[in-house]
């Protein structure tokens, strides 16, 4: 749960074929969650933090999201607040990346001039305990609706310069994403605001 009393935002996508969602992973020097330009980093991100279970077969494995899990976010608009993807949320998320097909579209730092070659999905599910789908072994718990990934690195400079000697460390979603409040705002001041502002960011999201 946060720490302090900021304003809590469900992310959001359409299930529209516009785009909003997920579309590119991104393998970074600290695990991350990007909105478009904006960095949303999670308080205990290294716990999530991708690991190779057996270097020989150059499989990386971690999880590409956390369900419910609360993201500290400040900017100049808003000030400091926390932003969650919701179970359902991330549903929709991976049905779409995968309609899409977007696998293999994965790059570093969130730089698409970084595009990485040689970088294939593997597998990825999500934990439904109530299926017997948990979390593998050797990795922090987390809950139903998580999304987890493995990658396989065929790019022998990726594996050896930046995945085996831990320059890189975690996996980091992007995409455009819609504001949700989950709290009531407090003042009808905050409510206003609020409503302009989620309308700016909705009608980004082309409904």
């Amino acid at each position: 749960m946060p720490k302090k009393n900021f304003p809590i935002y469900k992310l959001v996508i359409s299930d529209n074929p516009d785009e909003s969602g997920v579309d590119y992973v991104a393998m970074v020097d600290e695990p991350a969650i990007e909105e478009r330009g904006m960095w949303m980093m999670f308080e205990k991100q290294k716990d999530f933090s991708f690991k190779s279970t057996e270097p020989d077969k150059r499989i990386v494995s971690g999880f590409l999201m956390v369900a419910d899990m609360p993201i500290y976010r400040k900017d100049d608009s808003r000030g400091e607040y926390y932003v969650v993807f919701e179970a359902q949320t991330i549903d929709q998320i991976r049905k779409k990346f995968s309609k899409n097909n977007f696998f293999n579209k994965v790059n570093a730092m969130h730089d698409k001039k970084l595009k990485l070659e040689g970088v294939y999905m593997l597998d990825n599910f999500a934990i439904a305990s109530a299926r017997g789908i948990n979390t593998p072994k050797g990795f922090e718990k987390a809950p139903d609706s998580s999304w987890f990934a493995s990658y396989y690195i065929e790019n022998e400079t990726l594996w050896a310069e930046f995945l085996k000697s831990g320059v890189l460390k975690g996996f980091s979603v992007e995409g455009l994403f819609g504001y949700d409040l989950e709290q009531k705002a407090e003042t009808k001041e905050d409510a206003e605001n609020f409503s302009a502002f989620m309308n700016v960011l909705l009608d980004q999201l082309k409904f």
